[in-house]
């Protein structure tokens, strides 16, 4: 069964670690994803490191270039039922940002 989304019911927030290549050089870079659930808009931006600021930054300009905020946000933890991580560790060691954020039983 699809799932279904009311307009400004929800967005799905996740980042990746991207590389990118510039007059040789090799870059990392941090990619913040916001993606809204009803309409699959969404917003990427890129940080050159992952903290709060980053997480902060990404929400604030993902909802100005989309329009608005949502009634309620889901995060991927990348977390099994057992509160583990896909890694073995626990969602608290796997990055800084998940280590302020609960998640909900599915």
């Amino acid at each position: 069964m699809p799932l279904s989304f009311e307009l400004g019911e929800a967005f799905q927030f996740d980042w990746s670690d991207e590389g990118l290549l510039v007059g040789g050089v090799f870059y990392k870079l941090q990619v913040a994803h916001l993606k809204l659930c009803a309409s699959r808009a969404f917003w990427l931006v890129a940080y050159p490191s992952q903290g709060h600021e980053m997480l902060f930054d990404a929400h604030t300009r993902s909802f100005h270039a989309l329009g608005g905020v949502t009634r309620r946000g889901i995060y991927d933890l990348h977390v099994d039922g057992g509160g583990q991580s896909q890694e073995g560790q626990g969602a608290h060691r796997q990055c800084p940002l998940c280590r302020d954020v609960q998640p909900l039983p599915v």
